[in-house]
């Protein structure tokens, strides 16, 4: 975050402070506005929110290609001498855009400062990137992610099974639907609240990684495709809690949550590789695997809290955390005497998620 975006944050909240000074306390205490407020007559009461968010993902390190750099003899290389011709790569990653989302939430409010809530998360995010030229042949570009044994099948020029091409581009796309149903205790400890929850958590997520690989010799163009989809429905119990510490005044206050979430993930992976010797042979490998991990989240939120009669306000910085969630296919083994992949390898790691939200809440 620049400069300027960090003094705009600290001039809106001191505006908010000022503004929830200036506001005469004429709303009646209810279940929702007073932590504080006597249960006894039993309120009841629904509440709706709708929320925006503006998020970035990020994934664990999965490398799909990289700049060659040749290093001939005579040369330095960190003020080493070369003593024979030889390559260095500069391997690179593609990562997401920032990009946006929305929550909603419905909630129904008991005795005792129980709340009954569900709520929807829906985020979208993708990326590109490239290297290279598929129509100038320099050799130039590392293709780290190609099965060997299947370039070689479909007769690809030798440049391939080095894993040398001419350029390398990679698309990513990523879907998430998530829905917690929870049940909310309030309690009010002096001037902070804290709000205890626990509930279900289902979730669903949709990775998809397109990497293409060309390579030209003279007028013959080949080219090597991976399509990889990862696929995960979850579904498990969370537990955490949110803190409200008032400032300025009553209305406005600091806000914190924290929840931690035990997924079980059912996983659908799958890779397709195809093969392309321009014009006509084509060769084409599938690769799926199903299976159950378990997917623990963590999640964490810091804000403001503005909240006048049955509306509330919140806005602030969150980061979420979805372990063992990146989930890919790699063939890394060759061998050389039968020309058959020789290993299979399955990549995983972490997907995170972190920016900003803005949430608004009616209750009725």
């Amino acid at each position: 975050m620049n400069y300027l975006s960090r003094l705009s944050m600290i001039f809106a909240g001191i505006g908010i402070c000022l503004v929830a000074n200036a506001t005469g306390d004429d709303c009646c205490p209810t279940f929702y506005n007073d932590c504080c407020y006597d249960t006894s007559c039993c309120d009841r009461g629904w509440s709706i929110e709708a929320g925006y968010i503006f998020w970035k993902a990020r994934r664990t390190q999965f490398p799909f290609s990289g700049h060659i750099v040749s290093n001939p003899f005579g040369a330095t290389f960190n003020g080493i001498p070369v003593d024979s011709d030889s390559y260095r790569i500069n391997i690179v990653q593609t990562d997401y855009d920032w990009d946006h989302g929305f929550r909603v939430a419905l909630g129904y409010g008991c005795c005792e400062d129980w709340e009954l809530l569900g709520r929807y998360t829906y985020f979208s995010a993708c990326g590109s990137r490239s290297l290279g030229n598929p129509l100038v042949d320099t050799d130039s570009v590392f293709a780290n992610l190609i099965d060997r044994s299947l370039s070689d099948s479909a007769n690809l020029n030798g440049d391939f099974d080095g894993g040398v091409v001419d350029a390398a581009s990679e698309k990513i796309d990523l879907c998430l639907h998530v829905a917690d149903f929870d049940y909310r205790k309030t309690e009010c400890y002096c001037n902070l609240k804290v709000t205890y929850v626990g509930g279900l958590r289902f979730s669903y997520i949709d990775q998809d990684q397109s990497i293409l690989y060309s390579n030209t010799e003279g007028a013959n163009t080949d080219t090597y495709n991976i399509s990889i989809k990862t696929n995960m429905w979850g579904v498990g119990p969370q537990a955490g809690s949110e803190i409200y510490y008032p400032i300025c005044s009553d209305k406005f206050s600091l806000y914190g949550r924290g929840t931690l979430s035990l997924l079980l993930g059912c996983f659908d992976l799958s890779r397709r590789d195809e093969a392309f010797n321009d014009p006509n042979d084509i060769e084409i490998r599938c690769y799926e695997h199903d299976y159950y991990i378990m997917v623990p989240v963590l999640e964490l939120g810091v804000g403001f809290n503005y909240q006048w009669c049955n509306w509330s306000l919140r806005f602030g910085y969150e980061f979420l955390n979805w372990f063992n969630t990146y989930q890919h296919i790699d063939f890394p083994g060759w061998d050389d005497i039968d020309d058959e992949t020789a290993q299979v390898r399955f990549i995983d790691g972490n997907l995170s998620f972190d920016g900003l939200f803005v949430e608004i809440r009616r209750c009725f």
